[in-house]
């Protein structure tokens, strides 16, 4: 495997043991979205996988889908949240929430 040492905005260090091909690459960013943003580049030319996370001051109940785009170097992210206290259907985010994603392709 290789391994990829990456060095976040906020200070801190990260250390990635990548298992597989050895020409994989990692790259990192923040979005805003609302509901959802589409054709997010990677600055990959192919997304293999994503790993997205809310940035909120409180816990909040949202959730988060990931998919490839079709032009396979970028991706797109939906965020989700409940209709109401009483009812846990998701439904497309209403609030701009930044989220932080990793993502590795080649």
């Amino acid at each position: 495997g290789q391994i990829v040492n990456l060095n976040p905005a906020s200070g801190g260090r990260v250390q990635v043991k990548l298992l597989g091909p050895t020409n994989v690459r990692v790259n990192r960013g923040s979005t805003a979205v609302t509901g959802s943003s589409t054709a997010i580049a990677s600055g990959l030319n192919r997304v293999f996988g994503v790993a997205p996370a809310i940035s909120s001051s409180a816990a909040v109940f949202e959730g988060i889908t990931v998919l490839r785009n079709a032009t396979v170097t970028a991706f797109d992210l939906y965020v989700w949240k409940v209709t109401s206290a009483t009812d846990t259907t998701p439904i497309a985010g209403t609030v701009a929430r930044t989220v932080y994603w990793l993502v590795y392709g080649d």
